[in-house]
């Protein structure tokens, strides 16, 4: 299983049972119901990512991207612990995937481009790539 796989099984679990947190502390239908559809999605995705489908990493960041937007705006309006919480929870998720996907890309191309000084122009014989 890959890393992103796990960042987003983490993530699932964690948004399952904060829902299931909010419902049992504080009577909250609305947050069960919210968990229970983002967790249900992400381990969704999870399972694609599994699968190695690249869609399933791309929608649980998106996702991700719009339950930090949604607890973000909680925090200022109402600011409490759940708020705080799957904010830094749902930005580490997009830091760490995120790290993750770009971790694998490959180096810049080696090739340089070699100019003399600054105020010389650029000659065609001047380009090379070494390798």
């Amino acid at each position: 299983m890959s890393k992103k796989a796990i960042y987003t099984l983490i993530y699932a679990l964690i948004t399952l049972i904060g829902g299931a947190m909010g419902y049992i502390k504080a009577g909250s239908i609305p947050s069960l119901v919210a968990s229970s559809i983002s967790g249900t999605l992400l381990l969704i995705f999870t399972v694609a990512s599994m699968r190695n489908k690249p869609w399933g990493t791309y929608a649980a960041l998106t996702l991700g991207f719009m339950l930090t937007g949604f607890f973000s705006f909680r925090l200022m309006t109402n600011p409490g612990i759940p708020a705080i919480a799957m904010t830094v929870v749902s930005s580490l998720y997009i830091y760490l995937t995120a790290r993750e996907m770009f971790a694998n890309q490959p180096s810049p191309s080696p090739c340089v481009l070699k100019v003399k000084s600054p105020c010389d122009a650029v000659d065609v014989k001047d380009l090379s790539c070494k390798k």
